[in-house]
C-alpha cells in the first residue's frame, strides 16, 4: 500500500502509521527549492501504548498499557505559551427584541440571537388553586 502526501514547506505532514497496512513506509518530503529527502521507515515491534495521562505536579505523566509510567518533566511550565492580553468583560446585559445583548467594557456588544425563544424552558404544571374560604 503506497500513500502519497504532498505539502509545502509551511505545512506539517502527519502520517497515520497505525493505519498503514504495509510493514515499510516510504516517505518523500520536498524541502525548499525542490530538494527531496527520501526516507524509509521500517515498522518496529509493537510496544506499550499510552493508556492515561495526568498531571504529576509540573510533569505530565503518561501511564502505559504495561503499567509503566513516563514523565515529561516540567511540561506544565515549559509547554505554556505567553499570556495574552486580557479581554473585555461584560458590563451589562439587556433584551434587544428576542436577543440577549451583552455590552462589554470596550463598549462593543455581543448578541445571543433568539435567546428569549431558544432558552425558554417548557411550561410548568399548573399550581394548586388554593383554598378561598
Amino acid at each position: 500500500m503506497t500513500r502519497e502526501v504532498e505539502a509545502t514547506v509551511e505545512q506539517t505532514v502527519f502520517l497515520d502509521v497505525a493505519a498503514a497496512a504495509a510493514h515499510v513506509i516510504h516517505l518523500d518530503v520536498a524541502i525548499a527549492r525542490g530538494v527531496v529527502v527520501n526516507s524509509v521507515i521500517e515498522k518496529g515491534l509493537d510496544g506499550a501504548k499510552i493508556n492515561a495521562v495526568a498531571w504529576n505536579v509540573n510533569a505530565m505523566r503518561f501511564t502505559l498499557t504495561d503499567a509503566s509510567t513516563v514523565d515529561l518533566a516540567n511540561a506544565k511550565i515549559d509547554l505554556k505559551g505567553d499570556e495574552g492580553d486580557p479581554g473585555a468583560k461584560i458590563t451589562s446585559v439587556a433584551w434587544n427584541s428576542n436577543d440577549m445583548r451583552f455590552t462589554l467594557t470596550d463598549a462593543s456588544t455581543v448578541d445571543l440571537a433568539n435567546a428569549k425563544i431558544d432558552l425558554k424552558g417548557d411550561e410548568g404544571d399548573p399550581g394548586d388553586p388554593g383554598d378561598m374560604t
